[in-house]
This record gives C-alpha cells, sequence and structure tokens, in this order.
C-alpha cells in the first residue's frame, strides 16, 4: 500500500502546481520509451501492487474498507499536513477569501477518500486543487462551486459537444466511466475548463475510482500537444483516484500521441492504461474483457455520438438544478433559455427565453389592465418571481458578458412590456378595420430566418 500511495505523487515530484514546466516535444521514439517507463515501473513493484493495478485494470470490485473512526483520525491530521507544505499560494488565497468552504468537512472528505485516507496525499492533493482551480477560473471563482453559469462560450460549446463528459453508466466493478472522445476543435484551456467541471459538478460519483476512456477510432486531426500533456495531469487537482485508462485507436494511427499521454500521467496511473487497437467493433470487443459493455457508452458503431439532443437536455436540467441550488452569479457569460434578455431588435427578440417571457406576460395581460396602479406592480412582481422560480435570470448585456439586473430594473421591464403589448394590439385593431378582401391582400415574400446575434445552438444553453 505504501507504494502504492508513493507511486500517486510520481517520481517524487510534489510541486503543487501540476502545470508548471515545459510542455516536452512528441518524438519518434516516444512509443519506445512510454513502453520502457512502464516496464520499470512495473518490475519496481511489489507483488501486492502488482495484482492490485491487474484487478482496476480488469474491472475487478476491491472494496476498500473505511470507518468513522479511520475518518476522523484522518480529517484530525489532514490541517497538520497542509500546514507543512511550504508552497500553497492558492489555497492561502482561498483559505483568507472563504475558511468555511476550503475547511468544510465534506468537502475534505472527498480528497481523504480518493488517496485512500492517506492525510499527506490527500493535502497535497486538496492545495494542488486551488492552484488548478485558481489557474482555470480566476480568483472571483475560487471558493465557490463551478456551474454552467461560470463557463465562457468556448467552454459552454466543447461541454456541450459531448465530446468529453462523465457518463452516467458504471463498468461491472461499479466505477465511473469518463469518456474522452480525440479531435474536437476546441481550445485547451476550453477543455481544460470543461474538465473540471465534469468532476466537480458531481464529485461523490467518482469516489469509487474513475475508468477513463480515450476514443480515436478513425480520428486524423493533429493531437493538440498542449491538451494531450495537461488533460491527464488535471486529475491530480481533483477528488478523483483514476483506476485505468483505456485508450481506443485505428492500428498504430495514434500511437505516438498515445505514448505522449501516457507519459503525462502520473506512475500510479501510467501503470494503468491499456492500448486498444483496430476498428470500432475490435475496439469494443476487446474493453469487454475489461468490464466495459458497449452498450454503457454512447457511440454508434461508425463511431459517432448516439445520445447528443438527450446528452443537452440533461445539461440544461443540471445547469437549472445549479441556479437553485447555489448563489445566482452577478455576471453571466452564456445565457440560457430560462433567461430573460434586456436589448432591442431581432436577436434578443428571438431568444427562447424571452419569448417565453413575453408569453407569460400576454398570459397577464387582461388581468394587468382592469388592475389599479398598485396593484399592476404585483402582476409584474409575479411574473419576475416566476422568471427566477423557473432558473431564470433578467440580464442586460456588458461587453462580452451580461449582468444580472436588480428587481426593480425587472419588473420596471414587465411593465414596460405590458404597455408595449397595449399599444401594439391597439394598432392591430386599428389597421384590421381597414384590410382589403382576401383576394387584394399581398403576398408574403419569404425571407427565410434571421440568424444575426443568437443561432439555434443557444437553444440548448
Amino acid at each position: 500500500m505504501e507504494q502504492q500511495h508513493a507511486l500517486c505523487v510520481g517520481s517524487g515530484d510534489v510541486t503543487t502546481d501540476i502545470f508548471s514546466g515545459e510542455i516536452p516535444d512528441i518524438t519518434p521514439d516516444l512509443d519506445n520509451q512510454a513502453e520502457s517507463a512502464i516496464a520499470k515501473l512495473m518490475s519496481a513493484l511489489s507483488s501486492e501492487a502488482r495484482e492490485k493495478a491487474y484487478k482496476d485494470m480488469h474491472g475487478v470490485p476491491d472494496v476498500a474498507m473505511e470507518s468513522p473512526e479511520l475518518l476522523q483520525k484522518g480529517l484530525g491530521q489532514l490541517q497538520f499536513e497542509i500546514d507543512n507544505i511550504i508552497d500553497k499560494p492558492a489555497y492561502n488565497q482561498a483559505l483568507k477569501q472563504d475558511p468555511n468552504y476550503v475547511c468544510d468537512e465534506e468537502f475534505r472528505t472527498l480528497f481523504l477518500r480518493t488517496d485512500e485516507m492517506n492525510p499527506g496525499l490527500a493535502a497535497l492533493r486538496i492545495v494542488r486543487h486551488f492552484q488548478l482551480k485558481l489557474d482555470l477560473f480566476g480568483s472571483e471563482c475560487l471558493t465557490k462551486t463551478i456551474t454552467q453559469d461560470d463557463l465562457d462560450r468556448d467552454d459552454m460549446e466543447a461541454l456541450y459537444a459531448g465530446r468529453g463528459r462523465v457518463l452516467p453508466s458504471k463498468d461491472r466493478a461499479g466505477r465511473t466511466l469518463n469518456l474522452f472522445i480525440v479531435g474536437q476543435p476546441s481550445s485547451t484551456q476550453a477543455m481544460l475548463r470543461r474538465s473540471f467541471y465534469n468532476i466537480m459538478s458531481n464529485p461523490q460519483a467518482t469516489q469509487g475510482g474513475i475508468v477513463t476512456i480515450i476514443y480515436g477510432v478513425g480520428c486524423q486531426s493533429v493531437p493538440n500537444r498542449a491538451f494531450s500533456w495537461k488533460f491527464p495531469k488535471i486529475a491530480e487537482g481533483l477528488p478523483v483516484r483514476i483506476s485505468a485508462v483505456h485508450m481506443c485507436q485505428s492500428k498504430s494511427l495514434y500511437s505516438m500521441a498515445f505514448a505522449f499521454v501516457m507519459m503525462a500521467f502520473d506512475a500510479f496511473t501510467r501503470i494503468r492504461i491499456k492500448t486498444h487497437s483496430g476498428t470500432h467493433d475490435e475496439v469494443m470487443a476487446s474493453l469487454r474483457g475489461y468490464g466495459i459493455e458497449l452498450e454503457r457508452l454512447p457511440l454508434n458503431r461508425d463511431g459517432k455520438i448516439s445520445d447528443l439532443e438527450e446528452y443537452r437536455q440533461g445539461l440544461l436540467l443540471q445547469r437549472a438544478r445549479e441556479r437553485l441550488q447555489h448563489p445566482r452569479r452577478n455576471r453571466i457569460h452564456v445565457p440560457c433559455m430560462f433567461d430573460v434578455l434586456f436589448g432591442k431588435g431581432t436577436p434578443f427578440q428571438n431568444h427562447v427565453g424571452n419569448k417565453r417571457f413575453r408569453l407569460m406576460v400576454t398570459e397577464q395581460q387582461q388581468r394587468y389592465t382592469k388592475s389599479e396602479r398598485g396593484e399592476k406592480l404585483q402582476v409584474a412582481q409575479d411574473i419576475v418571481d416566476n422568471v427566477i422560480e423557473n432558473s431564470g435570470v433578467f440580464l442586460k448585456p456588458d461587453g462580452e458578458s451580461w449582468i444580472a439586473v436588480e428587481n426593480d430594473a425587472a419588473r420596471a421591464k414587465v411593465s414596460a412590456t405590458f404597455r408595449t403589448m397595449r399599444r401594439t394590439n391597439k394598432r392591430l385593431q386599428s389597421s384590421c378595420k381597414n384590410l382589403p378582401s382576401i383576394n387584394n391582400r399581398l403576398s408574403l415574400k419569404k425571407s427565410g430566418d434571421n440568424n444575426e446575434g443568437y443561432n439555434m445552438k443557444d437553444a440548448f444553453y
């Protein structure tokens, strides 16, 4: 067990910045280097550690024993171990911002369980976690639970593409499956932020270990060198223990790139990597031998995603839950379909949230018209409350992002919309009196949809 834990850190490297250091080149002899490094690690293992790695790879259940006494002992030692780490600027900054968040017992327990109740390793992982979070999201989000409202447009496009996600299905050992499909043309930062969000949006789901499947069958694109190096390292700052990694490729097409990824993983994970080469069917058949069934993966026989619409709807519902569970953000990068946007013109009017809002106003138009002045304010407030209770936010543009407006401004918009609709209805009623007969009406030209501003993808957000 001690040897296994030593491998978690990897080569004696205890730096708290997991992305520090220069990214190496992908060289022709990298295959041989990776094989040699893994063979050397395997030969240094005890028979017990080698058997544990074999079980992890093949999906053999191995239940770790945990008692309340062991957990309390670990939590008691954890702060001592953190204090002994000298280089921890991001942790110190987070502690100053919100000590309750940093010292939350449930939060710390996630890291202890990840490192099997080893306080020293858990302390290092926690310190790395805050450095990673600072690097990816900045100081404003350092002591917040990251939600979709914290992601920018590039992040959201990477997330909603469905090519990198934690699956709801498990392998035969009950471990969570993490799928990454090679070849997405997103930025390194966007894919790293997506990976962080995927794990931290439901960290309890990965406590029993996670099995990562890197699927590159049929991929012809040039590997993203920066992401290929950083993606394996991100787990060192998250409460997740990688039990196995399965790399799937077409014959040896991606072998050098996959060897590059192997070398980026820490030593504990490196000996738990298996490469599967061949067609999609051949790769799937090989994965079955490691406890992963084809029906658990959202992939067609041609390697395409099979459940994209269902997956996106799930993300949308998740975003709605996040807004109910966590404090509302004052600034949002990408509005969602529940939001009401301030602004004039077709792009704003065509936003799904604005259409829903106008429908609410239409349904209450008669009530508003018959109400006295004080009662009109209440009708407007009821609509504001309805939007907010259904996970919506009233937003006004501010550069490339959006700012949540105060309640009075939201209510004023509702009242203004009532008045606008009343004037519009009066004009329509007046014009209807002067309409020509149906035989003399002008035919409407088909002008096509106006694609300015928001496009169809925004409906998913």
